[in-house]
């Protein structure tokens, strides 16, 4: 059975990161880095922190996120990382409209709200 993040949580927590100064982090500064390479890059540090699984060389569009190890709050502190970077979580992930399953799926939860 997948677990699934609980959106009311995370709802009503986010606003505790949200209070937190946007900072770019160093790792980023001064770099344009797309969308893509940003989710990478925390997903990879979050599976770092948080989880025994390695983090593989290449990862794929179709790559299920629960490999990974993840849970709620792990998955919560890898969207905050992002926000970071970006300035967003995507409206669709906080009101619970998607849930992505993969990374493709996360990457362009991002790339449909910077488009608008």
């Amino acid at each position: 059975a997948r677990r699934r993040l609980d959106f009311h949580w995370l709802r009503s927590n986010v606003c505790l990161f949200r209070d937190e100064a946007h900072v770019p982090d160093q790792a980023f500064e001064g770099k344009s880095v797309g969308i893509r390479d940003t989710v990478r890059a925390r997903l990879a540090e979050a599976v770092a922190e948080h989880s025994p699984m390695p983090f593989p060389d290449d990862i794929d569009d179709d790559d299920e996120l629960d490999v990974f190890g993840l849970d709620s709050l792990a998955f919560m502190g890898l969207l905050t990382a992002i926000e970071k970077d970006v300035g967003y979580i995507p409206r669709a992930i906080l009101e619970g409209d998607i849930y992505p399953e993969t990374f493709g799926e996360l990457v362009s939860a991002y790339d449909v709200q910077g488009a608008k």
